[in-house]
């Protein structure tokens, strides 16, 4: 008689239905991914090789090395990129996928610190501006490894003189776990000046501790709408149920700012309990960037049926910065072929080099996480 369910931890598999349940909610999966947990649950008790899942789930089908190769290629290529934040994002999706020279190119931007000048062009400026934002793209990107050379590298940026680049290489460390780089910014939040407490919420998303959140859920009730607004940014980088219902609240706030970061911060949480939220908000927007953020929740919760592909294809080819990026968001979530299809052609063709480079990364762990290439 074969099993139906498989249940371990927090977690149920339904074979028939093919849904793998956590704590009773739904957590979306590709078809791939679902075949290789089940085969793993069956034969729990021997070692799985490589061999036998290419024959069980691949059954025999050759996963194309080529293009593979191909789109790690681009973003190797994307590191000598004459514009240093296209390197930096190349940079961490390198990392991201195994790749050594991510960690060293970031490593490589990060030491590229300026002197201080004084009466400097605007040309000049400027410039140095640029350089000091990729730098500190690339120390935010680093805090994430953890690694004990990005750590020896924090050592030194503390001392930067750009003031941004100290900030940033503070909330690096603070999210690195360092706690006496978090107290600062916690005690900010009292202060009566409200850029103040914005920017200190901004730094506490980055952080991401739990003392972090605390502060952050108090904050969503601040009076000042720059504040909410910088909150429901910040929390979208937690996941918990709580963020969750303050993030659902929000949706409803009067201020269009922050009922608009509210539901981008909500799009990237994996809970169940607000689907019908966001059918809701997707069935009434006008504005096209509601539209995709709506659509990167659904996408995200398992709800491919509404998600319109030929619309994040068009806003690819805008020239609005943000609506290419949450375009990208909406087809690195849904994971068939007409998504792969848009993808490769704006890795290939995008007259912006952000969005070939993080086309090609997209792809590129598809392919690692073993998507079928139809």
């Amino acid at each position: 008689m074969s099993v139906r369910y498989y249940t371990f931890d927090r977690f149920q598999v339904d074979i028939v239905k093919r849904l793998l349940l956590r704590d009773g909610e739904h957590v979306p999966l590709t078809p791939k991914a679902f075949d290789i947990l089940v085969l793993l649950l069956q034969r729990r008790d021997v070692v799985v090789e490589k061999d036998d899942i290419l024959r069980d789930v691949w059954h025999g089908t050759v996963v194309e090395e080529n293009n593979l190769a191909r789109h790690i290629s681009t973003l190797r290529k994307a590191l000598n990129d004459k514009n240093t934040v296209v390197q930096v994002e190349a940079a961490y999706s390198l990392h991201r996928l195994g790749d050594g020279r991510g960690m060293s190119a970031l490593i490589s931007i990060v030491r590229k610190s300026s002197a201080a000048v004084e009466n400097l062009s605007a040309a000049e400026e400027m410039r140095l501006l640029a350089k000091n934002k990729a730098r500190i793209m690339a120390i935010q990107k680093l805090s994430r490894f953890g690694a004990e050379a990005a750590v020896n590298l924090f050592e030194k940026t503390l001392k930067d003189p750009s003031g941004a680049v100290r900030d940033a290489t503070a909330i690096a460390l603070a999210r690195m776990g360092l706690d006496e780089f978090e107290t600062p910014f916690l005690d900010a939040m009292r202060n009566l000046d409200d850029s103040v407490r914005s920017a200190a919420v901004k730094a506490l998303g980055e952080i991401g501790s739990t003392a972090t959140l605390e502060a952050l859920h108090q904050a969503a009730g601040d009076p000042a709408v720059s504040v909410r607004a910088e909150v429901m940014r910040a929390l979208g980088e937690f996941s918990d149920p709580d963020t969750a219902r303050v993030l659902a609240k929000a949706t409803a706030e009067s201020d269009l700012r922050v009922r608009s970061r509210a539901l981008g911060s909500l799009a990237r949480i994996r809970d169940m309990g607000t689907l019908n939220l966001l059918r809701a908000i997707l069935k009434d927007a006008k504005a096209v960037e509601i539209q995709l953020k709506a659509m990167a929740g659904l996408a995200l919760r398992g709800d491919g049926e509404r998600i319109d592909l030929p619309l994040a294809a068009a806003c690819l080819r805008q020239k609005d910065a943000d609506l290419k990026i949450l375009a990208l968001d909406v087809l690195r979530r849904v994971e068939n072929e007409a998504s792969r299809e848009i993808l490769s052609r704006a890795m290939e063709e995008n007259t912006d080099a952000r969005v070939r480079v993080q086309a090609a990364a997209i792809l590129v762990k598809r392919l690692q996480n073993g998507e079928k290439q139809l």
